[in-house]
């Protein structure tokens, strides 16, 4: 068991490194909608290229990897609709919001809601000491929560809880498609093994499609400037590396966005698959994780300051992954 532990260790490790990619992407492409379905967009067709190949090396380039299976498809496009929504509310919350409580709804909602489902509707149990892990960690989202950014009109209230419920929803679709592996694509019943490679493909054509067709409709409606940049010394500094900047920027940062993205997921469906780790267990690791090694990120590569707060919630989520991997 020890293996699916480390691998949602490093999907967190993934995840994190995600986060500080869209940031350095935000600093010289811009935070509009345009920008961002550019981001998605050509991060998923590196995921989609990335699984199809990893499938058909690990299955022997057998033509049966192409399995397809109507839950499967449809699991698949759910968690992108519900991944391209959080996108696109991302980009409209942190105009009219703030980002410490858009964060908290955001990994609140990714603990809880498939918590939640595996508990009552697949009967996954934990004992006292996980649900302790587990209120230590929710109590440390809230250490992030900068009062002086507050931003609580009506509409920004309504925006967090559809990102919590958005978000949520992601790891809720994925736990179903773990927890009935014999509708899945390609499920092999002599093992009992699920086609992990093929699910993350799927969900990867579908997020192409979806976000491609999102941008188009964007693309041709937006009539305003959708270049936002956010003039930062490291933009400006940048500046005289044209060309270098927009080779990195356009594709390279999003096929790094891509592939942490991807194997991220991957490492949580294949330590979900069967007689593995249960859902209640997997996402309060992986959300914890993620946001441990995102505040390291930041007071090591951005240069952020560390205060009482940062270090009291780094502790306290040290002590939540403990009290779920090692008790």
């Amino acid at each position: 068991m020890w293996i699916y532990y480390l691998l949602l260790i490093i999907a967190a490790i993934f995840f994190a490194t995600q986060f500080y990619v869209t940031k350095k992407y935000q600093l010289v492409r811009g935070d509009s909608i345009k920008s961002s379905l550019r981001l998605i967009l050509l991060a998923y067709i590196t995921i989609s290229i990335f699984f199809l190949f990893k499938g058909l090396i690990t299955y022997n380039f057998n033509i049966e990897f192409f399995d397809f299976s109507i839950f499967t498809f449809f699991i698949a496009f759910g968690s992108a609709i519900v991944t391209l929504l959080c996108v696109l509310l991302g980009v409209k919350v942190l105009k009219i919001g703030n980002m410490s409580l858009y964060s908290i709804f955001m990994q609140l909602g990714s603990i809880i809601l498939p918590t939640i489902v595996s508990l009552i509707f697949y009967n996954e149990t934990l004992n006292w000491i996980n649900y302790l892990g587990l209120a230590i960690m929710v109590l440390s989202l809230f250490l992030s929560f900068n009062k002086s950014e507050a931003k609580t009109n009506f509409k920004s209230i309504l925006l967090y809880i559809a990102i919590f419920l958005l978000n949520g929803s992601i790891g809720i679709f994925f736990t179903i498609h773990q927890h009935n592996p014999q509708l899945t694509a390609g499920y092999d019943p002599t093992l009992n093994v699920i086609n992990n490679d093929l699910f993350m493909f799927w969900y990867g054509i579908c997020m192409v499609f979806l976000s491609f067709v999102t941008y188009l409709i964007v693309r041709f409606t937006d009539k305003n400037n959708d270049m936002q940049f956010i003039k930062t010394n490291e933009f400006n500094e940048a500046k005289s590396k044209t060309k270098i900047l927009f080779i990195v920027t356009l594709f390279v940062l999003p096929i790094i966005y891509g592939i942490c993205n991807g194997l991220g997921n991957y490492f949580i469906v294949y330590s979900t698959s069967p007689n593995r780790l249960i859902s209640s267990v997997t996402y309060p690791i992986v959300n914890g994780g993620s946001i441990l090694f995102s505040t390291l990120y930041g007071f090591i590569l951005l240069k952020e300051k560390i205060t009482i707060k940062n270090i009291i919630q780094i502790i306290l989520i040290i002590i939540s992954l403990i009290l779920f991997i090692v008790v």
